[in-house]
């Protein structure tokens, strides 16, 4: 790796290992408005998507503003001992299909879940409760908090100090630093989640690697990133709003993702891509931002027209419905469980 004047490296590929690259598309840093441009590249043996030159390890903090990076905002009330703890419930019958993402009747409920009432209350009926869950990049702790609330044995781990510090302060157990420094013992969880996190990780294999370790036999891991092989991403390029320089240093496809995640030696059990209902307005206001101020990074472009925005708004669920039918939408879900 070599290292440049303004603090950035170069890497090869993190799945293959090559170094023939080519250069895919410039992109600018749109929401902190730092003004500065960074490069992806796609290997040409394994076609992974990744961010070359990056910055250095030790200054990806100036690219995560706590008061704006809402992943780090302020959580819900902590709760009372007596919301904690809940039953599972045994399932049976047409309750039982409705809760296995194997099957039609239960990958549609499941979605249904995840759009309308949040990522959680999906996956709380795949898995037993008192569940041990390490979330990695639990920002202010918002998913450990419901997870605790409903009976799990939760551990967060977070490298920024704002929303380490948001979520001790809820009494949630959350090390600052990376999953590699924070040494849990083997077989320490049974279920390891990584939202919208994976695209954010500088080295994804050794990570998977190290999660393995301290996942139990047979434990699960889910995993939500952007997908750069979904419709809108095509349309769009570098103007999708999930390019996120360079906060993102890796764009995957479902293709991508799955060959980091065998050759780490899990098994997938469970695929699907998610579209969230925001994505298409804010691609369209990237593309005329881009338009209208060539080259501009730093600042954003609004769709003033309220009957315009509503009109986009109306049409946008039917449109990522379909999209996700076909296994093209914008955010790509994938359950690994270790053999």
């Amino acid at each position: 790796m070599l290292e440049t004047a303004q603090k950035l490296v170069t890497v090869n590929c993190r799945l293959c290992g090559g170094g023939d690259l080519f250069f895919l598309f410039d992109s600018y840093d749109r929401d902190i408005g730092k003004q500065e441009k960074f490069q992806l590249v796609q290997c040409r043996l394994c076609k992974l998507v990744f961010l070359n030159p990056r910055p250095v390890f030790e200054m990806f903090h100036r690219y995560y503003d706590a008061e704006r990076y809402y992943p780090y905002q302020m959580a819900p009330q902590a709760p009372s001992a007596g919301q904690i703890a809940v039953k599972e419930k045994p399932k049976s019958g047409l309750k039982k299909a409705a809760c296995d993402p194997a099957n039609p009747i239960g990958y549609f409920y499941l979605s249904y879940l995840a759009q309308t009432k949040g990522d959680f209350h999906r996956i709380k009926k795949v898995v037993p409760s008192q569940t041990r869950l390490l979330d990695i990049g639990c920002g202010a702790g918002q998913f450990l908090l419901s997870a605790l609330r409903y009976g799990w044995r939760v551990q967060g781990v977070e490298m920024m100090e704002q929303a380490c510090r948001k979520a001790k302060e809820l009494g949630l157990s959350v090390f600052q630093g990376t999953l590699q420094q924070a040494r849990f013992p083997d077989k320490s969880f049974d279920l390891v989640r990584l939202s919208h996190v994976f695209e954010h990780l500088p080295d994804p294999g050794a990570s998977l690697v190290e999660i393995r370790r301290v996942l139990s036999d047979g434990g699960k891991v889910l995993i939500t990133v952007p997908n750069f092989g979904g419709v809108i991403a095509r349309i769009f390029g570098k103007s999708w709003w999930c390019v996120d320089s360079p906060r993102h240093l890796y764009l995957y496809t479902p293709k991508t993702l799955r060959r980091i995640a065998e050759k780490a030696g899990f098994k997938i059990i469970f695929q699907r891509t998610a579209t969230g209902n925001d994505g298409i307005l804010a691609c369209l206001e990237y593309w005329m931002e881009r338009r209208k101020r060539p080259g501009s990074g730093g600042t954003k472009f609004q769709f003033h027209s309220e009957k315009f925005r509503r009109f986009i708004q109306r049409i946008t669920p039917m449109v990522c419905w379909g999209f996700d039918c076909v296994g093209l939408g914008d955010g790509l879900e994938m359950t690994l469980q270790k053999e």
